[in-house]
C-alpha cells in the first residue's frame, strides 16, 4: 500500500502522493524558483498565475494546470486578485507518460471530472480515515489518468499544427525545390518520425504528396496549355523528361503524350 510522503521521493511503484494541499492567495504577488524530483502539478482553480518556460512568459487561467516532471525548473508566479492554487507532488510509474524534459501547460477538459477528484485528493491527505492510503490512491490515479488524456489532446493538436506548417511549406515550393529534412525541422521531429506522422495524417508520404502536387499540376497544363510533355515537365520540377513520364502514367494510367492527345 502506499506511503505518504511530505517531502520530495521517487519510487518504483506505481504510484505514491508526497504531498498537496490548496493555497488561498492574497492580494499580494506570489512567486517562487526551485527544482523538485517528484512530478509536480499547479492548478488554477480560480484567478490567474504567470509561469515562464526557458525564459517563455506563459499565463494560466481559471481551469489550467501547469505540469512539471522531474528535474525540471519551476518558475511561475500567482498574480493579485485573490486567486486559489491547488497543488500535487507525485511520483510513480502510472506517470511515465507525462514525462518530458519541460514543464507544460495543460488545459483541462473535463473540468468538473478533474477538479472532483483533486479536491477529494486534498481532503483524503487531510484526513484520518482507515481508507486514507486508498482513496488517496483512488483520486490520484483519476488525476493522472485526465492528465495523460488532457496533454495527448494538446500533443496532437500541436503535432497538427507543425505538420499544416509543413504542408505550406511543400506547396509553396512543390514546383522548385523541397527539402524534407527542412519540412521535418520545422515540426520539431526526426525524419523518420517526419514521414511517419505525415503519412498517418495525410494519407501520403512526404514524397508522395510531393509527387501529387506536381502531377494534378501537370494535368492542368497539358490540358489548358499549349506546352510541350518537356516544358511541362520543367514547369513542375522536373528535368528528367523519362523520370516524369514515369511518374505521370503511374499516376494517371496513361503517358503525358498520351494525357494530351
Amino acid at each position: 500500500m502506499p506511503k505518504i510522503l511530505t517531502s520530495e521521493r521517487t519510487t518504483n511503484a506505481d504510484i505514491e502522493l508526497n504531498s498537496c494541499g490548496v493555497q488561498i492567495l492574497s492580494n499580494r504577488i506570489y512567486a517562487t524558483e526551485r527544482k523538485r524530483i517528484d512530478y509536480s502539478l499547479m492548478y488554477v482553480a480560480a484567478g490567474s498565475a504567470v509561469m515562464r518556460i526557458k525564459g517563455k512568459k506563459i499565463t494560466l487561467s481559471e481551469g489550467e494546470a501547469m505540469f512539471y516532471p522531474p528535474d525540471t525548473h519551476q518558475d511561475y508566479c500567482y498574480l493579485p486578485g485573490g486567486g486559489v492554487n491547488k497543488w500535487v507532488h507525485f511520483a510513480g510509474t502510472l506517470a511515465n507518460p507525462l514525462y518530458a524534459k519541460t514543464g507544460r501547460k495543460i488545459t483541462i477538459k473535463k473540468r468538473k471530472e478533474f477538479e472532483s477528484a483533486l479536491n477529494k485528493l486534498i481532503d483524503a491527505y487531510n484526513c484520518v480515515s482507515k481508507q486514507k492510503h486508498l482513496l488517496i490512491r483512488g483520486y490520484l490515479t483519476v488525476i493522472i489518468a485526465l492528465l495523460i488524456e488532457n496533454d495527448t489532446i494538446e500533443s496532437e493538436r500541436q503535432t497538427g499544427h507543425r505538420i499544416s506548417e509543413a504542408l505550406n511549406y511543400i506547396h509553396i515550393n512543390a514546383f522548385s525545390d523541397v527539402d524534407f529534412n527542412t519540412a521535418a525541422e520545422m515540426c520539431y521531429m526526426c525524419r523518420d518520425r517526419f514521414n511517419h506522422v505525415f503519412k498517418d495524417i495525410t494519407g501520403y508520404s512526404p514524397n508522395q504528396y510531393l509527387i501529387k502536387i506536381r502531377i494534378d499540376r501537370a494535368k492542368q497544363l497539358l490540358s489548358d496549355e499549349n506546352l510541350s510533355v518537356k516544358e511541362t515537365a520543367e514547369i513542375v520540377g522536373y528535368t528528367d523528361i523519362n523520370y516524369f513520364s514515369r511518374l505521370f502514367k503511374k499516376s494517371t494510367g496513361v503517358s503525358p503524350k498520351g494525357f494530351k492527345e
